[in-house]
């Protein structure tokens, strides 16, 4: 739980793939964007924005996930199964920010990302 003097320090990139046509083989490549966590990180939120679910990429070495809303209330807190990915169900949230807190028990590791909800 957040605090009121608390501050969320976080950064990312966004990585757009537009479509593509490739004449050759008459494909097209979809339309995704997503957010990686930065600091050393494999963790990949996708799509960002989202609609109905957000997919939680690199999240091997992560014990807790916890999403935030933008006044800092829980909305969802999930113990990672050792998974390396995980698919999350989004559709029930409110158009807005999202913070998500990912937490490594072993060595106290805490990293914190965003996503959007359309």
């Amino acid at each position: 739980m957040f605090l009121k003097s608390q501050t969320l320090n976080f950064s990312f990139s966004a990585w757009v793939m537009t479509q593509r046509f490739d004449n050759m083989n008459d494909n097209v490549e979809s339309q995704k964007a997503s957010v990686k966590i930065k600091h050393h990180s494999n963790i990949v939120i996708s799509p960002n924005p989202a609609k109905n679910q957000i997919q939680i990429d690199g999240i091997e070495q992560i014990d807790e996930m916890v999403i935030y809303d933008a006044f800092g209330r829980v909305i969802l807190n999930e113990i990672n199964e050792a998974k390396s990915s995980k698919i999350i169900n989004i559709s029930s949230f409110k158009k807005g920010i999202y913070f998500i807190k990912f937490k490594n028990n072993t060595n106290g590791d805490v990293k914190v990302g965003k996503f959007i909800v359309q």
